[in-house]
């Protein structure tokens, strides 16, 4: 693995808010109600699968490292999500379960949402736009279980469509800003 790609010591939070803040500089994620993780490309088939307090999770998610692992889209450093997908909306317990379980789940999908690293650079300087530009560009065609979760400029109506279908929430994303 790249050692130059360095895993951050905690990534970053979510801020809960009971607000949606808006502006031109807003953009909306939908919030997968999954675990956490990052995740660590060599770009030749390597896979390092991490939770958000940078612990290997590899052996506790051997169908995503399957599913990555023929993945060549450069060495680099993806942020985003575990989810059990059930086809209507994700269930946080079924992940749980898969936390703690051996056995093999083709419900549990992979769902980025942001890049700490492209080949092998450090990105995390670079405004939120930048690293999902450069994210998407690596997933042109989403596949059904690994794939980069929509960035939408509604939040208002992102967040109506979650709670009509009952989903967790939508996370804001300053579009523009620099970490």
């Amino acid at each position: 693995m790249h050692t130059n790609m360095e895993m951050p010591v905690v990534p970053m939070a979510p801020i809960t808010s009971p607000d949606i803040p808006t502006g031109p500089g807003w953009g909306y994620q939908i919030k997968w109600y999954g675990v956490r993780m990052l995740v660590r490309l060599d770009g030749n088939g390597g896979v390092e699968i991490f939770s958000k307090r940078v612990e290997p999770r590899n052996d506790h998610f051997p169908e995503i490292v399957e599913l990555l692992s023929p993945m060549r889209i450069g060495a680099c450093v993806l942020d985003g999500e575990i989810a059990y997908f059930d086809g209507s909306r994700p269930n946080f317990q079924r992940v749980l379960v898969g936390v703690n379980r051996k056995k093999y789940d083709e419900n549990l999908i992979f769902v980025a949402f942001d890049m700490l690293y492209d080949y092998g650079e450090d990105i995390r300087s670079l405004p939120f736009k930048d690293r999902y530009e450069r994210l998407a560009a690596k997933f042109p065609i989403k596949q059904q279980r690994v794939f980069v979760t929509g960035l939408v400029f509604d939040g208002p109506a992102l967040w109506d469509w979650v709670n009509t279908r009952e989903w967790e929430g939508i996370i804001s994303k300053n579009w523009i800003a620099h970490m």
